[in-house]
């Protein structure tokens, strides 16, 4: 049976990489993100995984080829909204636009496909969190706490999921060379941090090839499983 899967932020950096592994193995991909990749080799959909009614809009889309989804991959977010900033000069606003990209998409993304991944009897979620839900970093309050939030839920929906047969995981990589790096800090600094750090900044291949394990069958239990 063909099999399908569902990857937001799927128009960069390790969406774009999942999205694009996945079609090249024979998976119908869903992509979706608030900008089209011009080249993809999957299907696109413009939207915003923040805003509930541009996920049912898109899921009903969705629904009219298939009535399953195999595999649900939560990856778009966002790392800081204007910059770095310190709690005591964070708006709130800026708060809840991070904590609604980062954890309350992945809530309504779980919520809204769950009739879709029980469906297809053996359906795996994975969701990227960060290392820094593990050890924060000054003047990313809202990012760290949104990816403790991912870390939560995902055990939560392990939980929950487990006898309608829904294996539910997360991975919480260190820094990644995306456009997360280059979008926060100026040229000669993000060429300092790869000469000085090369080594310990994951390419998205690397995050790719744990989250294509993770859904495979290599990775199925008859147990609960949650792992970061």
């Amino acid at each position: 049976m063909k099999k399908y899967a569902i990857v937001t932020g799927a128009a960069s950096g390790i969406g774009l990489d999942v999205a694009t592994r996945l079609s090249d193995m024979g998976i119908r991909v869903f992509g979706l993100d608030l900008k089209p990749y011009p080249s993809a080799n999957f299907h696109q959909f413009i939207c915003d995984v923040s805003c509930e009614n541009d996920i049912i809009q898109t899921l009903n889309a969705i629904r009219e080829e298939t009535d399953h989804i195999d595999y649900l991959i939560n990856v778009a977010g966002v790392l800081t909204v204007n910059g770095k900033r310190y709690i005591k000069d964070m708006e709130t606003i800026d708060w809840n636009q991070i904590l609604s990209n980062n954890l309350t998409s992945v809530f309504m993304m779980l919520r809204h496909t769950f009739p879709l991944l029980k469906a297809s009897h053996g359906a795996a979620v994975v969701s990227l969190s960060s290392d820094q839900s593990l050890k924060g970093q000054q003047g990313f309050c809202a990012y760290g706490v949104s990816k403790v939030g991912i870390n939560m839920l995902t055990q939560i929906a392990a939980d929950e999921f487990y006898g309608d047969g829904i294996r539910v995981n997360a991975i919480a990589p260190g820094a990644v060379k995306t456009n997360f790096l280059t979008s926060l800090f100026p040229d000669k600094v993000i060429k300092k941090i790869y000469e000085t750090e090369g080594d310990n900044i994951l390419k998205p291949f690397q995050v790719t090839d744990l989250i294509c394990f993770l859904i495979s069958d290599q990775c199925k239990t008859t147990g609960k499983v949650f792992s970061l």
